[in-house]
């Protein structure tokens, strides 16, 4: 189970990635998105407030 944790974690990361570059996101916002995946539900809260235009 520990293994596609950290599988799962790493596509997170590099999706952020690629999607901050395709839509232009600002260093803050980018790092805003990742910083929230450290914290317990924190991408449920990214996904309703952050990347919702």
């Amino acid at each position: 189970m520990g293994m596609a944790h950290g599988v799962l974690f790493v596509l997170y990361v590099l999706l952020v990635l690629q999607v901050s570059i395709l839509h232009s996101w600002s260093w803050g916002k980018a790092l805003l998105a990742l910083i929230v995946s450290f914290l317990p539900f924190g991408t449920f809260w990214a996904e309703k407030k952050l990347f919702q235009e």
